[in-house]
């Protein structure tokens, strides 16, 4: 998927996706390369709608 693709999606279907690629063993760098998305822009989309990553959980 490609940065427009993803911010396309709304915030329920960004934190899918994101919480598949992860459960797929895919690291948040990784998924963000695919994705071609920024650390920081892909914070910021996350931190808006309340959300956050917790490394521990992944």
């Amino acid at each position: 998927m490609k940065i427009k693709e993803f911010l396309a999606l709304n915030i329920d279907k960004q934190i899918e996706y994101l919480n598949d690629k992860l459960a797929d063993g895919q690291t948040v760098i990784r998924i963000r390369e695919d994705i071609g998305i920024g650390e920081k822009k892909l914070q910021k989309v996350i931190n808006e709608h309340g959300y956050k990553y917790d490394p521990k959980e992944r």
